[in-house]
């Protein structure tokens, strides 16, 4: 049998959210396509664009073998476009599919909530966004509460919250808070694709 080159490799490019911020992306590459061509592979290249759909640029190429890279120097929030193709002693396969991988992080921390009113069986508070979504829009945000009158209480993902209102009313019936005069804790957080 005679060798060819490698077959297409696969899966596409994805990101590592682990070690991806504002300015740097984690980039996984593994090829999982066993079709080496029949001769070993020798070679790996990966190319990425601008982030405005340009021209690919080969950013990494070697005879080693890797399964990721660390870029440098991208712009939050910016979605780059990277591929990848291997090579053996026939030549260079085709390119993989495209993956698509946005710079970003976790959204800034933002402003605890504040108390706007009680009755004796719901407490009601303000609530506000994020500063910054730091590169990924904030998906939603979580409102948290602790058992009140106990400062180590743990908190609690309070469940009636929508994740988008401003304003919101927790009541003894739905969200268990008691006795009337608790002195209770909250603590509020916003979620984009990286947590």
């Amino acid at each position: 049998m005679l060798a060819d080159v490698p077959a297409k490799p696969y899966p596409a490019p994805s990101v590592d959210i682990s070690n991806t911020t504002t300015s740097q992306i984690k980039v996984r590459f593994l090829n999982a396509n066993p079709d080496n061509g029949g001769s070993p592979l020798i070679a790996q290249e990966l190319q990425m664009d601008d982030g405005n759909a340009g021209e690919f640029r080969v950013i990494f190429s070697t005879s080693e073998v890797f399964t990721y890279i660390m870029t440098k120097g991208i712009e939050r929030g910016k979605n780059y476009r990277f591929r990848y193709r291997v090579r053996n002693v026939n030549g260079w396969s085709t390119f993989s599919e495209i993956g698509y991988i946005t710079a970003f992080s976790i959204p800034s921390t933002p402003p605890a909530p504040e108390f706007l009113s009680a009755t004796g069986t719901s407490v009601t508070a303000n609530l506000f966004f994020s500063e910054d979504d730091n590169g990924s829009r904030i998906a939603l945000y979580e409102l948290w509460i602790d058992a009140g009158n106990d400062l180590s209480s743990n908190f609690r993902k309070v469940t009636t919250y929508d994740g988008i209102a401003l304003t919101h009313t927790l009541t003894a019936a739905d969200d268990s808070i008691s006795p009337p005069g608790a002195l209770f804790r909250m603590k509020y957080r916003a979620k984009n694709v990286d947590g």
